[in-house]
């Protein structure tokens, strides 16, 4: 079976003997009463083998990011052998969020042109190519260098990950799949703390060349073999489902859906279980076919929109006010989850050194602290080894331990309570437990609500980035993640430049701004639809 949609043709097919009458494609008349869609005909397939498996290659391909991160993290401070200091220590988190912008905004409407799972593989394939560069770089300044390729390819993987997985499953699964999916990014931040646990705290240096292959660099590579396997396992999935159809391939649909039940046949055997019945849907697909017999029977240089009216649509409705909507939220949430996450061990030790954000300070008190505050993360900089090592590892591991019972909850509610409230619910808490932070002013209680804070606000992509999918139709989906990704990307940008420069001015709008942002872009978006079990095409 061939990878791409376009590269087979539906001239005369079987399902198309018998809707024969070619219709002018200028002809935009209204069809007949469906007798089908898209997810009908996904209803008829039963869940398997193959369901769990995409699941999981899904899963590993998406919490790449979550890897990538804390890899950058402890390479900051365990990489002793490069030239890295507290003044070019931010450059790598500063071009991988530059190209994370722009991979979001590109590879998501790449998406929507090639296919996802073709984006999904260039992007698996360009950060295996960058963490394989940046374990052999030569000094700090080639990492930076390469920091843009992996932002670029963690763009094009946010952007498409999700819809590549929901397309496949019916309604009622939807919600459960790309839960299970977002929850790999707490695991990956797990997987990486413990291989980290391994590597990192036993140090050595084997010289190769003009470096000394050591333990941090072994690090990027064993942290790369959950994305070498979603890379893997990739080459071997189909197109999705539902964008083949909309690609106009409704043969090669069929025999997708034929591989689906072929693979997950083995598991209704084990299990003494039904499984899907392929003339019924064969029946629903030759009735989506009738349905659509306009589009299928177009020429191919009237298929293919061209990229100025594939934009355009956006200006329709409902699809213009739903992306003016999640874009508010995904920038409020994206500043207060990437932004002030940043900052919050700044924010904790300046409680720790007797300061009080809510009663204010002197600019005097300013100047201690900040020199206090410069000193700490001046060492904190320095090789970390040994117990100190460990101990950094360790509250790490434990915070992405605690977030887990959160992903489990939000697996369990997030069709039961639907996408919409479970975001409104998720981003209330997480500007709630941000303006705490402030109300209560204690050093003990900033460090209970930030802990809160993080746990609750990794958990909010998981309804954020299923519901923003939903309210698009397939044509228009990747297009449309990737560019709310985009609006997340810049308030992870503005987060990181001007909170260092709110916070020299007043600790407490460094703490407001994100917590209004955050709960108004999540009470805004309540004037949007909930897509749970609703049909999205």
């Amino acid at each position: 079976m061939k990878s791409h949609p376009e590269d087979e043709s539906t001239a005369s097919t079987p399902l198309l003997d018998s809707h024969k009458d070619t219709l002018d494609c200028d002809d935009r008349s209204d069809p007949p009463q469906n007798l089908s869609n898209i997810d009908v005909i996904l209803d008829q397939i039963e869940i398997g083998l193959f369901h769990y498996l995409i699941t999981l290659s899904s899963g590993f391909c998406y919490g790449t990011g979550a890897v990538f991160f804390n890899v950058i993290s402890f390479l900051i401070v365990t990489a002793c052998d490069l030239d890295i200091t507290r003044e070019n220590r931010g450059w790598l988190s500063l071009s991988v969020v530059c190209g994370l912008i722009v991979g979001s905004l590109t590879l998501g409407k790449l998406g929507d042109t090639i296919g996802r799972r073709r984006v999904l593989i260039l992007s698996s394939t360009l950060i295996l190519f960058s963490n394989l560069a940046s374990a052999f770089a030569v000094n700090y300044n080639m990492i930076v260098i390469l920091g843009p390729l992996s932002g670029i390819s963690l763009g094009g993987i946010f952007s498409n990950s999700h819809i590549y997985l929901i397309e496949f499953f019916p309604r009622s699964y939807r919600g459960i799949s790309v839960a299970a999916m977002t929850a790999f990014v707490i695991f990956g931040g797990i997987y990486s703390c413990l291989i980290a646990m391994a590597t990192l705290s036993h140090p050595f240096y084997i010289p190769i060349g003009s470096i000394y292959f050591s333990h941090w660099r072994l690090y990027i590579l064993v942290a790369s073999l959950p994305t070498l396997i979603s890379l893997l396992s990739l080459f071997c999935l189909p197109d999705s489902i539902r964008y083949i159809l909309k690609a106009k391939q409704p043969i090669q649909a069929l025999q997708v859906i034929d591989r689906i039940n072929r693979i997950n046949s083995f598991y209704f055997i084990i299990k003494r279980n039904r499984h899907s019945e392929p003339k019924k849907i064969e029946k629903y697909l030759a009735n989506w076919v009738a349905n659509n017999e306009s589009d299928l029977n177009c020429s191919p240089s009237k298929k293919n929109e061209t990229f100025i009216g594939h934009i355009l649509r956006f200006k329709e409705s409902p699809f213009c006010g739903r992306l003016i909507l999640l874009t508010i939220a995904w920038f409020g949430f994206g500043l207060a989850f990437h932004g002030l996450r940043q900052w919050l061990p700044v924010i904790i030790a300046y409680y720790i050194n007797g300061n009080s954000c809510k009663l204010g300070y002197s600019r005097a008190n300013l100047n201690e602290t900040m020199s206090n505050l410069n000193q700490t993360l001046s060492n904190s900089i320095s090789c970390l080894q040994g117990s100190k090592l460990i101990n950094t590892i360790s509250d790490i591991l434990f915070g992405s331990c605690l977030a887990a019972p959160v992903a489990i909850l939000c697996t369990i509610f997030i069709n039961r309570i639907g996408r919409k409230l479970l975001f409104i619910t998720v981003a209330t808490l997480t500007g709630l437990s941000i303006f705490l932070i402030w109300l209560i002013d204690k050093t003990i209680t900033a460090q209970i609500f930030a802990t809160i804070f993080t746990t609750i606000a990794v958990n909010g992509w998981i309804p954020l980035e299923l519901w923003s999918a939903e309210l698009f139709p397939t044509e228009l989906r990747a297009s449309a993640v990737g560019f709310v990704n985009f609006i997340s990307g810049l308030g992870f940008l503005l987060g990181i430049l001007t909170f260092s420069l709110i916070f020299h001015v007043s600790c407490t709008a460094t703490l407001l701004l994100p917590a209004i942002l955050c709960t108004f872009g999540g009470l805004l978006s309540c004037l949007l639809p909930d897509t749970t079990g609703a049909d999205i095409d």
